[in-house]
């Protein structure tokens, strides 16, 4: 009698094992569903540099050339030394996609790029944000 309930046991323990992993097999090789976003939707390119006058020279170029139809590029000068601000300036009045935040040295905030990096999201009108540096 005691194999018998042993048995009875052993099989109801395996057929909790199969249907869990039959159920897993569901969900571990079911069809992913793709994205159904809108990949048009607009985007705000923030931008921080500091003292990157040569790099954005080279970068803003290249990000102006995207395809993507709906975008700004927003280019935040952290306090820079060098002539950043005026290469954004420049870049500003080719292009109206390009918006500047000009960080001024705050004692509070000095050098902190996070607080850069608030004021530039702050610009963004868009609600989707790519980060990059320059």
């Amino acid at each position: 009698m005691e194999i018998g309930v042993f048995f009875y046991v052993l099989a109801g323990f395996a057929l909790i094992n199969i249907i869990y992993y039959l159920f897993l097999s569901k969900v571990g090789f079911g069809k992913i569903d793709q994205p159904t976003g809108n990949l048009n939707q607009s985007v705000s390119v923030i931008v921080c540099s500091k003292n990157e006058q040569e790099n954005l020279k080279i970068l803003v170029p290249l990000l102006q050339e995207q395809n993507h139809p709906n975008f700004e590029i927003i280019l935040i000068n952290d306090a820079s030394h060098d002539d950043t601000r005026d290469v954004i300036e420049d870049f500003m009045a080719l292009d109206t996609r390009v918006k500047m935040v000009n960080v001024v040295n705050n004692e509070s905030f000095w050098g902190n790029k996070k607080y850069a990096l608030t004021l530039g999201i702050k610009k963004a009108v868009n609600d989707h944000l790519v980060f990059i540096d320059a």
